[in-house]
């Protein structure tokens, strides 16, 4: 079998045969995209590719031909022409200033070197960069070629520091515009991130750099797609149930094919194909859970489908005093695209988790600050109760639950009421417990006579759970709607209804009752 190329964002190293690596070709979209465009942009999660394609696009535009033979591009691109390349990445940005300054010194510093000119140790990063794109225009005759990557990973470190975040945006200002400014001596100009802020100047002052985030035809720049793994990757599918590795991986959507983030196949096939979140555990940005801990969010959206934005939101520049949670999410990977309408003139986008792994993942996060305490007993506990289908433990274990929350965790939504007030609080936070267990889990699950709450499967037993807030009959519900019906045809696990109301007041159980199936079956 060919090697794994985990970890590897260097074209040369991973195309080089001695070294037997897998790689996804990509030179297609690369090619279309020096056709047709001079400045652009591309928004795309992080580990999802980005790093390896600028390498791509570099390794094209210095004319290295050998790296490309039998690629889609190799009889497509011409390459008697060379053009110089000015080769910037942010991605290793760290959060104090000194580490930040050293690492742009040394970044414009090694463009310097290669192009062998001389940095000016007196002068400023932003100067000495808008020198460098004149100086090599000018030494090779031939316009220059500029790939930044990672360009707005500075500004993520400091999302929560006002002071540390505006100094950092005004560092980039300064660097971003010897872009625009140096239009006469440019090829083509490549930039990479998470999201687009509109106090860098390069949205503001670069009118015509065109956003490809969303463009359907490079909707596959990044990623596996699932013909991706049956074709390069077929040798290692054997033993692979490929149903559920969809629904563990799969579901990634920027307006192309569903994909799969190649951290998660990688290190999937690296660990004996044992399922595990690998992308969203090789490490969630700190930026994520600043943001998760101090903005007011209605966790029954994330949880129910109910977040839509339109394609101007979703790639339009927005000023990061003022960050929308859903859509910073769906740039960093964490939200995707599940639907799309076209209402007017607009179209209008769902977004909801990517698959199970990035679901679990992210609940397990909200746990961490929604509640006090370790609660990996109580997640265990709650596991056993409803494999032995003890209601009384049942109910204690989610009284517990319940009581773990801090008080002051109860933030303020939209309309003023509290986010308690929501059925969806309540099971949400039942969800994301349960998620971390081994139980199987459909939160808002339809039927043909609307949705229910909750629907939890272990070994033995299978639950159909309806909230209600104050004294609505939970229960009567699923009688009434015969919630139950879609799972009759599981034979080999009971089936139990159980409802529960909860207390505002005490954000806790008020009532719990439940019913096996069969008494209602029997009376049928």
């Amino acid at each position: 079998m060919k090697n794994l190329p985990i970890g590897i964002q260097t074209f040369s190293e991973i195309i080089d045969q001695n070294n037997n690596y897998y790689y996804v070709d990509k030179t297609k979209f690369a090619y279309n995209l020096v056709t047709n465009y001079k400045y652009t942009f591309l928004s795309r999660p992080r580990r999802f590719g980005k790093s390896l394609f600028v390498d791509t696009l570099k390794e094209l535009f210095e004319g290295n031909k050998e790296l490309f033979k039998d690629l889609y591009i190799f009889d497509k691109w011409n390459w008697d022409e060379k053009y110089p390349v000015i080769h910037m990445s942010f991605f290793s940005a760290k959060s104090d200033k000194n580490s930040f300054i050293k690492e742009e010194i040394n970044s414009i510093e090694n463009n310097y070197n290669n192009f062998g000119l001389e940095y000016n140790y007196n002068t400023t990063p932003e100067i000495n960069f808008n020198n460098l794109i004149k100086e090599v225009s000018i030494k090779y005759n031939k316009k220059v070629v500029i790939l930044i990557d990672e360009y707005d990973k500075p500004i993520l470190e400091r999302i929560d520091n006002d002071e540390e975040r505006e100094w950092a945006m005004s560092e980039l200002k300064s660097l971003y515009t010897s872009i625009k400014d140096k239009d006469q001596y440019i090829k083509f100009a490549f930039l990479t991130g998470v999201t687009k802020f509109s106090q860098v100047s390069i949205f503001s002052g670069l009118n015509n750099l065109e956003d490809i985030s969303l463009t359907p035809e490079f909707g596959d720049i990044c990623g596996y797609t699932t013909n991706d793994l049956n074709t390069v990757f077929k040798e290692r599918l054997d033993n692979v149930d490929m149903n559920k590795l969809k629904e563990y991986y799969d579901g990634y959507d920027f307006a192309g094919s569903k994909l799969y983030a190649p951290q998660d196949i990688l290190q999937f096939f690296r660990n004996d194909l044992k399922y595990k979140n690998y992308w969203f555990n090789s490490g969630t940005p700190s930026y994520l859970v600043k943001l998760l801990e101090t903005n007011n969010f209605n966790i029954k959206d994330f949880n129910s489908g109910n977040i839509r934005k339109t394609d101007d939101q979703l790639t339009s520049p927005y000023d990061v005093e003022n960050l929308d949670l859903p859509i910073l999410l769906y740039q960093s990977g964490y939200l995707t695209i599940s639907d799309e309408q076209e209402i007017g003139s607009s179209t209008y986008y769902k977004l909801d988790f990517p698959n199970i792994s990035v679901r679990s993942s992210f609940y397990n996060i909200l746990c961490k600050f929604i509640f006090e305490g370790d609660i990996t007993n109580t997640n265990i506990t709650l596991y056993q109760a409803l494999e032995l289908a003890d209601f009384d433990l049942m109910e204690k274990t989610i009284r517990t639950l319940f009581a773990s929350i801090p008080h002051q965790y109860n933030p303020v939504m939209g309309d003023s009421s509290r986010i308690s007030d929501y059925e969806g609080f309540y099971s949400s936070i039942l969800f994301s417990h349960l998620k971390a267990t081994s139980a199987y889990i459909e939160g808002e699950s339809s039927t043909n006579k609307g949705r229910l709450d909750l629907y939890v499967r272990t070994v033995d037993n299978q639950y159909v759970f309806e909230f209600k807030i104050g004294k609505a009959n939970a229960l009567q519900q699923i009688l009434d709607k015969k919630y139950y019906e879609k799972y009759l045809g599981d034979t080999k696990r009971a089936l139990y209804l159980v409802g529960i109301n909860f207390d505002v007041d005490e954000k806790n159980i008020s009532k719990i009752e439940y019913m096996n199936v069969k008494e209602i079956l029997k009376t049928m």
